[in-house]
């Protein structure tokens, strides 16, 4: 089992400059036609997905690695994003994650952890733009 004692782990913190072409993108690949996310001309805010493509330097399976989690055994469970406000192409966000969460959960095919994975992300007045949780499975 994943080991609960890494509720509460808080990992380093990490920069994230927000580009307009970056949304523009994300808003072509997920077929979202919204002017406020593709409009090359207009004032552009982040689609509501966004949040995933959010990424610390050293890479996101390091977080597996930290938490001695065989990558082999990991399934995406879900994805939740609460946004509290608008997030614009040349923020610079701070984002923190930490482990939110660790249980067990027996299904068909056998026993599974569950690790809840919580980001918030501030824009550059400190105020709280983003929640992102994310749950990861861990097969047996």
């Amino acid at each position: 089992m994943v080991d609960q004692s890494h509720i509460g782990k808080v990992f380093d913190p990490f920069e994230v400059e927000v580009e307009k072409g970056a949304i523009i993108k994300f808003a072509d690949a997920v077929g979202d036609q919204n002017p406020l996310y593709s409009d090359r001309k207009g004032d552009l805010e982040a689609p509501p997905t966004f949040g995933t493509t959010f990424r610390p330097a050293e890479g996101f399976f390091q977080t597996f690695t930290d938490l001695d989690i065989d990558l082999t055994r990991v399934l995406h469970g879900e994805e939740e994003y609460e946004y509290l406000k608008p997030i614009k192409p040349g923020d610079t966000l701070v984002c923190q994650t930490k482990v939110a969460n660790v249980f067990e959960k027996s299904g068909k095919s056998g026993g599974m952890d569950f690790v809840v994975l919580e980001t918030e992300c501030k824009n550059p007045a400190g105020e709280l733009v983003l929640i992102q949780r994310g749950t990861i499975v861990v097969r047996k």
